[in-house]
């Protein structure tokens, strides 16, 4: 089947981003597609995020359902969706008028990240089998929206008994008890009912660069358009592995845009106040009797000059750098390197001033900023460290409370960072780490764990290497060294792999059946380290030569399989006997993990300096 590609187009843009309406609509005239613009609701106008992950995530949610709504007000069978950030690759416009779909299609899918393995239709058309993310380029066919909107609208009420009892069905409620709703997630829910396609290679995707609705740097995609993450998804399809085929490379280039263009916005029907064609009349705020639009201030126009030349900037845009969120809390720091620590409480704070002290004997040069999570600090840091307040997303109670971590590495302000864990100290300088662990956008020290040295049932907090290794053709998993630490350059690669490693724990925590749970002993926790096993390894991080056991930069203290032989903290002494390692170790950096925490050696030096 041909479908009639002769449907409402429609591109969701914020006001306050003409730059990227300026690179949309140069490349829909390049591609000879007659697009309208929709003013897409901005989260910092949305005063309730209700059950959404976040307002970014219901603001993008009521983008998409005005979309749907306003290709319904023209009695359209179908629409084709674009988000300003899309990138276009040569020759849109003549594949999409060569695409055939089966009778069945329900949605078609320009470009997306595959979750699960994708099965192949023809050397062009790919069926999706399951879970995918993003929806900046897609058909969608009016069966499939009138659901998937009826649905998110349940999902924006903050009461799901009061909407039962009002009678609503099961179906309309299914995404009000989720703890990460998101639309596209909402969206991909219906693949198992409603045929989804997708085409090969992919036609559009989506730059590296900052989500303004939800003010993350996002980058899931490579230069040539296929999917950066969950890459073990697509590696049986044709050029995934390498170059695309002689042909497909011909009608597509990896830079999609002229570097520099100048445009007459007044052509693209983008003047002042303008809406033009059929989504005139879509406003944000509008009611739709279903909860999705209510509660969100209603935006002017564009405020771009009709008729004026705009020079647009170069294409793609500069990488947006990660850490905006700790600016907004008042840090104005702006050294290239620094250590970073993130206690969540009273206790871990003094834990956190005893490793302090250390880090100043060791590395004087070095800035150290000491990120409390969600209380208001209790030592007298000032002389010390520089010390912020943030809010911490998951108490210490919490499963999750891992995140934090991930969060105050995201909201750095450095360069690069190192982080550590409360519970640690140093022996000696760390300073050197920036350049030997520097061999990614994020990096740890790491020992490898091999299937031959290794048990096949596991109990300990690691993954299984007789089942991660033949899963993703790897000969060991990366295990970071004593836990706790974090290399990450400021980038957006850097935040795609920290969102990743905080995916992985999520899914983990609310799913038995995730992916985390194959290579997870009998007992093993959710954790960063092994959630961070697994993500380095999916986006191909290059980490540092692994360590021998015994050679340990970090250990890990946790009687009682270590004990002491000598420990000296301020004389920069701490040796160990070590059961893993079989030997005495001296490492740079002991972790007190676990049991480690209540070690009285550790505890009576802690009182000590907190008496200092």
């Amino acid at each position: 089947m041909r479908p009639d590609f002769c449907v409402p187009k429609v591109c969701l843009n914020l006001a306050r981003r003409p730059d990227r309406r300026i690179q949309a609509w140069e490349q829909f005239r390049r591609e000879g597609l007659s697009v309208d613009r929709l003013e897409a609701p901005d989260a910092m106008n949305v005063r309730d995020w209700r059950r959404w992950r976040n307002k970014g995530a219901r603001a993008c949610a009521v983008a998409h359902r005005l979309a749907w709504r306003a290709a319904r007000r023209v009695h359209a069978d179908a629409v084709m969706v674009f988000e300003d950030d899309v990138v276009l690759c040569r020759g849109f416009g003549e594949r999409l008028a060569g695409i055939e779909l089966p009778d069945d299609w329900a949605v078609l899918y320009f470009g997306c990240v595959f979750r699960t393995a994708p099965e192949v239709i023809s050397s062009e058309l790919l069926r999706v089998t399951g879970p995918t993310w993003d929806m900046h380029a897609y058909l969608l066919r009016r069966e499939v929206w009138e659901k998937v909107s009826r649905e998110l609208g349940a999902v924006s009420w903050k009461s799901c008994e009061r909407r039962r009892g009002e009678g609503c069905s099961e179906e309309q409620l299914k995404g009000c008890g989720r703890r990460d709703t998101a639309c596209d997630v909402i969206l991909s829910d219906y693949h198992g009912g409603h045929a989804a396609y997708a085409v090969w290679p992919p036609m559009a995707w989506q730059v590296e660069g900052l989500s303004n609705n939800e003010n993350v740097v996002r980058g899931n995609y490579r230069a040539d358009g296929s999917q950066a993450i969950y890459r073990e998804c697509i590696r049986h399809l044709p050029g995934a592995n390498g170059e695309w085929t002689a042909r497909d490379s011909e009608r597509r280039s990896v830079g999609s845009h002229d570097s520099r263009v100048m445009v007459n916005v007044s052509e693209m029907g983008m003047a002042t106040g303008e809406r033009s064609g059929w989504c005139h009349g879509a406003g944000v705020g509008e009611s739709s009797g279903s909860g999705a639009g209510d509660e969100i201030v209603r935006m002017s126009g564009s405020a771009v000059v009709s008729g004026m030349e705009v020079e647009a900037a170069p294409f793609p845009p500069p990488r947006i750098e990660a850490g905006s969120a700790l600016r907004r809390h008042g840090n104005r720091s702006a050294a290239r390197r620094g250590l970073l620590l993130s206690p969540y409480s009273p206790a871990t704070e003094r834990m956190a001033w005893g490793q302090v002290r250390l880090l100043r004997k060791y590395n004087p040069e070095i800035p150290v900023l000491v990120y409390c999570q969600d209380y208001v600090p209790t030592m007298a840091w000032r002389g010390v460290a520089e010390v912020q307040t943030a809010r911490g997303c998951h108490s210490g109670k919490d499963d999750l409370r891992w995140l934090n971590k991930l969060e105050a590495v995201c909201d750095s302000p450095f360069e690069e960072t190192i982080f550590f864990d409360a519970d640690m100290i140093s022996t000696g300088p760390v300073s050197g780490w920036f350049d030997l662990l520097g061999t990614d956008d994020v990096s740890f020290w790491q020992y490898a764990r091999k299937r031959e040295d290794s048990p096949d049932a596991m109990s300990a907090n690691l993954m299984n290497p007789h089942r991660f290794c033949p899963y993703y053709g790897v000969e060991a998993v990366p295990v970071m060294l004593g836990g706790g630490h974090y290399f990450v350059r400021k980038s957006g690669r850097a935040q795609a792999i920290l969102d990743r490693i905080a995916s992985i724990m999520v899914e983990a925590m609310e799913d038995p059946r995730a992916l985390y749970w194959e290579f997870a002993g009998k007992g093993n926790l959710v954790g960063d380290e092994p959630a961070a096993s697994m993500a380095v390894v999916e986006m191909g991080i290059r980490l540092p030569p692994p360590h021998e056991l015994s050679e340990m930069r970090v250990g890990c203290f946790m009687p009682p399989w270590q004990t002491w032989v000598e420990a000296d903290f301020d004389n920069g002494i701490a040796r160990y006997h070590c059961q893993w390692a079989r030997r005495e170790v001296a490492p740079c950096v002991v972790h007190f993990a676990g049991t480690g925490k209540d070690d009285r050696v550790y505890k009576d030096w802690l009182g000590k300096c907190a008496a200092e």
